[in-house]
């Protein structure tokens, strides 16, 4: 049966209408915010910055103000101390950081079809919708707050894990925000990925504290173990690997898209609504 142009029309309109409902409801409330988990018993987690950093902007703003001084002000180690003691502050570790139907329904639905779509590489989404975060999510946090304070950084992807390092002092210099381990520890001297790589007994010694022995072994050996190892100096702000940095092109095309779709959806579903009723007239 053929459909008229009033049935087209208003299937279009309450279409367009229903996905902007959902698009404004996940950018004014609660609803789009994805899981959160609870600290882990080391963690430095502080509730009342994570309400009150929701954005890159003001996360930068508060390590400014914990430094009592702008932070292009300070030598880049002291810098560094300040935006990483800012990020451990904000995150507790977590593997739900995705989008839903609220925050974005393109993603959400495109997650249906493979679940790296979903994934939330935007560090402003991962600030507004909650605080778990996975070490490529919350170490990508601190190497953006390192561009920000001026500081040379890169993303670094390990054989099972995600860290970033920042460039001073003529050396790069390791910091993990998922599991708290800065690029100095106890009176060692600040260390790079490269330094770990060389010597698994230091590596152990940095992650102790951050789970069972074998845990410890296990990331101990991720330093150890040189395969695939990805370190994104170029271009500056890279993500560790490829397919992330591209996925997180199309996820800044799409979260203009979760508005502008819904709103090419009801102006053809107007127009013909429009037209139908001019015609009985």
């Amino acid at each position: 049966m053929k459909c008229s142009k009033k049935s087209i029309g208003v299937g279009l309109t309450v279409s367009g209408g229903i996905l902007l409902v959902i698009t404004f409801l996940g950018y004014w409330s609660v609803a789009g915010n994805y899981k959160d988990f609870p600290p882990r018993n080391w963690e430095s987690f502080d509730p009342d910055l994570a309400q009150n950093s929701p954005d890159l902007d003001s996360l930068f703003r508060v390590a400014n103000e914990r430094a009592h001084r702008s932070l292009k002000d300070l030598e880049p180690g002291e810098a560094m101390k300040v935006l990483y003691e800012t990020v451990i502050a904000r995150f507790t570790h977590g593997n739900q950081a995705n989008y839903n139907l609220f925050s974005n329904w393109i993603l959400w639905g495109l997650g249906k079809i493979h679940p790296a779509f979903s994934v939330i590489n935007d560090p402003d989404a991962l600030l507004k919708n909650g605080h778990s975060g996975l070490c490529s999510q919350t170490s990508y946090v601190l190497l953006r707050l390192a561009q920000k304070a001026g500081i040379r950084p890169r993303h670094v992807g390990l054989y099972g894990h995600v860290v970033m390092e920042a460039w001073y002092d003529g050396d790069w210099h390791f910091y993990d925000p998922d599991l708290e381990v800065p690029s100095k520890f106890g009176e060692k001297p600040v260390l790079s990925v490269a330094a770990l790589s060389e010597d698994e007994n230091l590596a152990a010694q940095a992650y102790a504290g951050r789970g069972d022995e074998e845990y410890v072994k296990e990331i101990a050996g991720i330093f150890a173990s040189r395969e695939n190892n990805t370190f994104m100096s170029y271009p500056v702000g890279s993500m560790f690997e490829w397919k992330t940095q591209v996925l997180s092109l199309f996820e800044k095309a799409a979260q203009i898209l979760k508005f502008v779709i819904p709103a090419l959806l009801i102006l053809p579903g107007v127009i013909l609504l429009s037209i139908s009723d001019k015609g009985k007239a």
